[in-house]
């Protein structure tokens, strides 16, 4: 096994430590992503939306983080800060990899 598969053999197993199913399940509601950058301006305070996609770029600050998600009608950035996500879903995301596909719901 190469550097690389032991790596990806380790985050998935720390992913099921904390209770995530890596390899995912059917993610109802999602909307596509241009949908969503269309409709962008109209949402209200609380309004909630899904999307699931392949990650194309992952950068961490600190206690904060953004995740650009692309699907096959665009790309969208997603901000998490620790303080409003909490300590277990962001050491959650700090587990995710390029090219992961993920799925996320933002208010």
């Amino acid at each position: 096994m190469d550097t690389f598969e032991a790596e990806r053999r380790a985050t998935i197993e720390k992913l099921i430590e904390k209770g995530v199913e890596p390899f995912g399940r059917k993610f109802e509601g999602a909307q596509p992503i241009a949908q969503i950058l269309e409709s962008f301006e109209s949402l209200g305070e609380g309004d909630k939306v899904r999307a699931a996609g392949r990650i194309v770029a992952l950068r961490s600050h600190g206690k904060s983080m953004f995740v650009d998600i692309k699907d096959r009608t665009g790309k969208i950035q997603v901000y998490l800060r620790l303080n409003q996500v909490g300590e277990d879903k962001y050491e959650i995301c700090k587990l995710l990899d390029l090219a992961t596909s993920s799925a996320w719901t933002a208010a």
